[in-house]
């Protein structure tokens, strides 16, 4: 069994502006603004285990968004957290963050793997009318190990090499296709038994974050 621990902080930040090229995964149009503290999206022993998105927060309707706490039965816990979305219309600047005080993926011991553990976890986003800035903080990571500082899409598995039991990917930067300057950040993705034929399958997504360029 894997049990690997890290005091320190990590943390780091990417800037994206309209036609900038940068090392991400495309997607289809990014919001205006929204967060959120994660979502689970598994399947577990072919039952499924959702959480929509927790406390959600979005910055055209909800200016902020509470939770006292999530568990997803087997797979996952995050403690309670916070999130925010605001706007400048005289500035046109726009901000959005997610703060959560815990999470804790228990999903892989029954098989032998790591319990993945965060104290605490930020993901955040900032927008003006031509460029979009992300961010991302954690403390605490127990269960699996992470460069500093960690560059944007670091991916990295356990168990098997050849069947790994989850694909972790740190600082997850998504871009709209074609790049408009938006961006997507996900603190941490983990993908469940990514090669198939596990005893479950699915996502968990862990402080997202996303902005649009102001307008």
């Amino acid at each position: 069994m894997l049990s690997r621990s890290a005091r320190r902080v990590g943390a780091g930040a990417v800037a994206v502006v309209a036609a900038m090229a940068l090392t991400a995964v495309p997607a289809e149009a990014t919001p205006l603004g929204q967060t959120s503290l994660g979502s689970v999206d598994v399947t577990r022993a072919g039952r499924p285990v959702t959480v929509p998105p927790i406390a959600p927060c979005d910055v055209t309707a909800d200016q902020q968004n509470t939770s006292k706490g999530t568990r997803a039965a087997g797979v996952a816990t995050f403690g309670a957290g916070n999130t925010t979305c605001t706007k400048d219309a005289g500035a046109k600047t726009a901000k959005m963050q997610a703060t959560g005080d815990s999470f804790d993926l228990t999903a892989l011991t029954p098989y032998g793997g790591p319990e993945i553990k965060l104290a605490s976890y930020a993901a955040s986003c900032a927008a003006t009318t031509t460029s979009t800035t992300a961010n991302f903080q954690f403390s605490g990571l127990q269960g699996v190990d992470a460069p500093k500082p960690i560059p944007a899409n670091y991916t990295t598995t356990v168990g098997p090499a050849d069947n790994p039991q989850a694909r972790i990917t740190f600082n997850e930067v998504i871009q709209a296709e074609p790049n408009d300057g938006s961006v997507t950040i996900n603190m941490l993705h983990i993908v469940l038994f990514p090669n198939g034929g596990g005893p479950m399958s699915g996502d968990v997504i862990v402080g997202h974050a996303a902005c649009s360029p102001t307008s």
